[in-house]
């Protein structure tokens, strides 16, 4: 019996998720995975996964046509490397299935219609045109600094650094993207040769 109120969050979204699959035993289907707001503090518990890919029937993971991935950044671009060497399923795909690499909402939509897409507002509000200051941006955590060959994108809802060096994730180059909404911003400020420097809150 299901007891909501006794089972940790992690455990109840990966019983909503095998409800979902449960109807796609006999048509093939496509998952997007959504990582615009994904950082190393919210990713999901590899071990939990582990156990979660041995419950997934084959019957299942032979459906699935294609798995989008959007907005991946450096965190994901670590926690993959142990997602796809771990995994049954993520093994399984990157073998025999197409993994798309998505980091912008028009490249989206050559794949998905923009009415079936249905990202949340807190997703594609990162998605408008914003102002660009090409150069050597970096980000200051509270342990640490990303200084990388990046693109800045202001936008009214906070800001993108995109980084201009193609990365491998999956065996496929992909764009990563450092996505912070404005609350996140502690201070913005300037550093040699007119590169912006972001301060996170702690």
């Amino acid at each position: 019996k299901f007891r909501g109120d006794q089972l940790h969050m992690s455990y109840q979204l990966l019983y909503h998720i095998m409800v979902l699959l449960r109807g796609c035993t006999e048509r093939a289907f496509e998952i997007v995975i959504d990582l615009t707001q994904t950082t190393q503090h919210n990713e999901p518990d590899l071990e939990l996964l582990i156990k979660f890919a041995a419950y997934v029937p084959e019957l299942i993971t032979n459906q699935i046509e294609a798995v989008y991935f959007y907005n991946m950044n450096m965190a994901f671009k670590t926690y993959a490397t142990k997602l796809s060497s771990a995994v049954r399923i993520f093994s399984h795909i990157k073998g025999a299935k197409k993994l798309i690499m998505i980091d912008s909402l028009s490249k989206f939509h050559e794949f998905i219609e923009p009415h079936e897409l249905k990202l949340p507002s807190s997703t594609t509000q990162f998605g408008q045109d914003g102002k660009d200051y090409p150069g050597a941006h970096y980000l200051v955590f509270k342990q640490h600094t990303l200084r990388l060959p990046s693109t800045f994108t202001v936008l009214p809802c906070g800001f993108i650094i995109s980084l201009s060096d193609r990365q491998i994730i999956f065996e496929t180059p992909t764009t990563l993207k450092e996505i912070h909404h404005i609350s996140e911003i502690r201070e913005v400020f300037t550093e040699g040769k007119g590169a912006l420097a972001i301060r996170l809150v702690d």
